[in-house]
């Protein structure tokens, strides 16, 4: 195949799309595009519209990559995982198989955290914000509220240090949360990944302003009904408990109280229809709901404990 040859390269992303479609892929061109602007070195295909076709240069490396990316994507392989990244609230951020990919209804968890920023900030007996995520899976959580935290904090010249523990129980997950921390944290040195599961980790002394969490919230009964990329390929640690779905928020409802600070806050995520089921399990454990947070699909996504009662 010749170099700088604007035909060739509209010819590979057709038969790749005809390939794709005859698969269970609903944007087959979208993904030809996305994969080939990958193989080629290209971040976001819509460069190569911008450079224009006959101005890349096509090598045989670049056709067998996009090549495997092609057959890898046709097996039902996410495009997250093909190309190693997943935009998510501001940043861009490295995944791999080792940690589930990214949603836009986790963005509300940060979204939240920024709506109520003056009382987290407000500082109070202390001048640091800690923050918890249980299951950090690839950080884009935790980085991106430590991230708006210390922005804002910065704004309103409030000498308010923000500091985060990220605890996973994967050594994949904490590996890719420590890239992440690295190349995207604002203040890298301030956040300390645990190995453990949930809140039996070593190391997990002091107490929180905010304890966030994204637990695997899928019955197993509903698992095996998910689309082949989800359930093929991301991890099943981190969409299912094996059980009801409920074992998670059971947990950290239990043991949450001795890691909380007098006036912090649990922040979780919850399945489209456990919402009630979730704020039972808090209740009975003695908390009460703060917020319930609803999306774009008005399903209630995010739900805020605080304590019923305070020890004096």
């Amino acid at each position: 195949m010749s170099h700088n040859n604007a035909e060739n390269l509209k010819m590979m992303i057709e038969r790749a799309s005809i390939m794709l479609s005859l698969e269970w892929n609903e944007n087959p061109r979208v993904d030809a595009m996305i994969l080939l602007a990958h193989a080629i070195d290209i971040h976001d295909y819509t460069e190569m519209f911008i450079r224009g076709f006959d101005k890349i240069n096509l090598s045989e490396r670049y056709i067998d990559k996009f090549e495997s990316y092609i057959n890898r994507r046709k097996a039902g392989e996410p495009i997250a995982y093909i190309i190693n990244r997943k935009p998510f609230w501001k940043n861009d951020f490295y995944i791999n198989s080792d940690v589930l990919i990214p949603r836009p209804e986790s963005e509300l968890l940060v979204e939240y955290v920024i709506n109520i920023s003056d009382v987290v900030l407000s500082g109070g007996k202390s001048s640091i914000c800690d923050v918890l995520e249980l299951g950090v899976g690839s950080g884009c959580v935790l980085i991106s509220v430590l991230n708006e935290l210390h922005a804002m904090a910065l704004q309103r010249q409030n000498d308010i240090k923000v500091r985060g523990v990220g605890v996973d129980i994967s050594d994949g997950a904490l590996e890719v949360a420590r890239c992440n921390v690295e190349n995207i944290l604002f203040l890298p040195q301030n956040v300390t990944l645990l190995k453990g599961n949930w809140f039996d980790t070593e190391n997990l002394y002091h107490k929180f302003d905010l304890i966030i969490s994204n637990p695997p919230y899928i019955p197993f009964f509903e698992w095996y009904k998910l689309s082949k990329e989800v359930k093929d390929f991301e991890p099943q640690i981190s969409l299912t408990d094996m059980k009801d779905g409920l074992e998670a928020y059971r947990v950290i409802s239990a043991n949450a109280k001795q890691f909380l600070k007098d006036k912090g806050l649990i922040i979780v995520e919850v399945s489209y229809n456990r919402a009630t089921d979730v704020i039972s399990i808090f209740e009975n454990e003695g908390f009460e709901v703060k917020d319930i947070v609803i999306d774009l699909c008005n399903i209630e996504r995010v739900v805020s404990f605080m304590r019923i009662c305070v020890d004096n």
